[in-house]
């Protein structure tokens, strides 16, 4: 296949993606997200300083949407375009990595596959490190195996490949998982020591030295942010709000179709094949892909006590470039007409699957950011008044009026201990959060118990899973 038509059917891939991710934005959602869009925020307004936050010292997250306000504005299309971007990187990842592992048809197929992944476009919507790290990681992948085949370019390539390792690491410090490939492959594939290792190490200590001298600068220690990251896995990972149990992947692929389609039936096979067939190329994609998914499956943060890493559906990205790549490997052995059926069906059955994932009629954090986006609206065209809400929601106000709802204007809801002490003012309650952090015993019986208690001279606006009240 020419170069010149690679290119352009890459190109087609790319732009198919794209549309398809815009298609199904979703945008902030009040969960972590809102501390990288609004630590962000501080940075281009010259205002952030370090704090005990571990997710708002994921520079990698938040240093790209800076840059977004500065080119596209502060809103939250611009906080967005950091993970979008991501998605789309990985499938040119996929492609370089799919012609170099295998052929282009593969890298082109791949990229095909990822384009309509319901997982990859769900979650290049959102505004979180998952899309990012995948990204990152198979980027690292990629230079990492280039240095290893020599070439003139050989030294600079693995230094290359150890600055995206410390620079997903800074987007989220999960991405070590993937070390263990490294290793693993260097022994089996490579066999031999090479210096270029050690400029891999370099470059994965350059981003943390950067950020060390940062922290020094601020009368911190170098290695702050290494603790922050040892802290937060230890409590987020014990805290137990997300799955441990072995089940949980197994029957996540399998039933939650919305966001993983019939992706899961091409995976299992694809992963099986290369040790049948035992060709080099597809082999390192199943070490790589199987080597993440055993940690995400049995992996542990920490023996005494035993804490298991948690389980999150988000969490699955991280191998989804190998396993793409190794889906579309099988489906090369198959007849052209044969190929192009299950091409057509998995994507068809994809868009099908996420056609009835509206986020206004499931009751999901999307949910919350769709309803608390009309909420923002309509409160920027009501007399102002102090808006009295839980922090999340307060955030996603924050984003969705372009930063034109200041800090000074809100209140914390979770601090009222009466709604009769409320006064000539706003009440925004959000569905999602009031139910979900209903179990806290510093929420308000009115909040927590939606809509009950609520005064009634109070006159509420319903937007269905979010109410606003005016306060006299």
């Amino acid at each position: 296949m020419k170069r010149s038509v690679q290119i352009v059917l890459l190109s087609l891939i790319l732009l198919l993606a794209l549309l398809l991710r815009i298609w199904h934005y979703t945008g902030p959602i009040g969960s972590d997200d809102h501390d990288y869009y609004l630590a962000a925020y501080d940075i281009y307004q010259g205002a952030y300083q370090p704090t005990e936050n571990y997710w708002k010292n994921r520079f990698a997250m938040i240093l790209p949407i800076t840059a977004s306000y500065a080119v596209l504005g502060t809103n939250e299309y611009a906080a967005a375009a950091w993970p979008m971007l991501s998605a789309l990187g990985a499938i040119a990842v996929c492609f370089f990595l799919g012609k170099s592992l295998v052929d282009a048809r593969a890298g082109l197929l791949g990229g095909l596959l990822l384009a309509f992944y319901p997982l990859d476009i769900h979650y290049s919507g959102l505004i979180l490190p998952d899309i990012p790290l995948s990204f990152l990681m198979a980027a690292s992948v990629l230079a990492f195996l280039r240095a290893t085949e020599g070439g003139r370019f050989s030294l600079p390539l693995f230094f290359t490949s150890g600055l995206l390792m410390g620079v997903s690491y800074s987007a989220r410090s999960m991405s070590i998982i993937l070390l263990p490939f490294f290793l693993v492959y260097a022994a089996f594939f490579v066999r031999k020591i090479k210096w270029g290792y050690a400029l891999f190490a370099l470059g994965g200590f350059a981003v943390l030295a950067l950020e060390g001298l940062y922290y020094h600068l601020h009368d911190l220690s170098p290695f702050y942010n290494l603790w922050l990251n040892k802290q937060a896995a230890l409590e987020v990972n014990a805290s137990g709000e997300c799955s441990t149990s072995q089940l949980y992947y197994p029957q996540v692929v399998t039933r939650n179709l919305s966001v993983f389609g019939p992706y899961f039936y091409l995976f299992v096979p694809a992963l099986l094949l290369p040790v049948v067939k035992r060709e080099r190329g597809p082999l390192i994609l199943a070490l790589w892909a199987g080597i993440i998914l055993l940690i995400l499956q049995f992996g542990i943060v920490s023996l005494s006590p035993l804490i298991h890493v948690v389980k999150v559906r988000k969490f699955l990205n991280y191998a989804t470039v190998p396993l793409i790549l190794l889906s579309a490997w099988a489906l090369l052995q198959l007849r052209l007409r044969l190929r192009i059926a299950v091409v057509v069906l998995v994507a068809g059955l994809s868009l099908y699957f996420l056609r009835p994932y509206r986020y206004s009629m499931n009751s999901t954090p999307e949910t919350s950011g769709s309803n608390i986006r009309q909420v923002a609206r309509y409160l920027a065209e009501a007399p102002p008044k102090p808006i009295y809400a839980d922090p999340r929601t307060q955030a996603m106000l924050t984003i969705f009026s372009e930063f034109s709802f200041t800090p000074e204007r809100f209140r914390n809801l979770y601090e009222v201990k009466s709604a009769y002490d409320l006064k000539n003012c706003y009440v925004v309650i959000n569905g999602y959060y009031a139910q979900f952090d209903s179990a806290k015993p510093w929420v308000p019986r009115f909040v927590g118990h939606y809509p009950e208690g609520i005064p009634g001279e109070w006159v509420l606006k319903d937007f269905y899973l979010s109410g606003v009240y005016t306060v006299p």
